[in-house]
């Protein structure tokens, strides 16, 4: 699988995929002494350049990385189904798959 090649076919740029090298994720550890512990948590959707981190993410390694599989635990079915279909459409459209409350690739 050649995701360089394929985002930069979509229209992702090089300057783009040079700081998803370079941003590390952060460790939601990290945070807790800033909130107040609650009972319950609450889901509500958020701007992706707000995310900082994922819960199967790896602290300090980059964005890239976890593309590439080289980190973190992300499944790599997921990494390649999402794959195909952004060569199959065209960037905005498989941008608009990530809008909806559903996730597209999740059978």
């Amino acid at each position: 699988m050649d995701i360089k090649n394929s985002l930069l076919n979509a229209g992702i740029s090089e300057e783009h995929l040079y700081k998803l090298n370079q941003d590390k994720l952060k460790s939601d550890n990290s945070f807790h002494c800033f909130f107040d512990g609650i009972d319950q948590r609450q889901y509500k959707l958020v701007p992706v350049k707000k995310i900082k981190g994922l819960s199967r993410g790896e602290a300090g390694s980059s964005w890239w990385e976890h593309a590439l599989g080289k980190a973190g635990n992300i499944d790599y079915n997921r990494l390649e189904n999402n794959q195909k279909r952004l060569e199959a459409t065209t960037l905005n459209e498989f941008r608009k798959g990530f809008i909806s409350n559903s996730f597209p690739s999740v059978d």
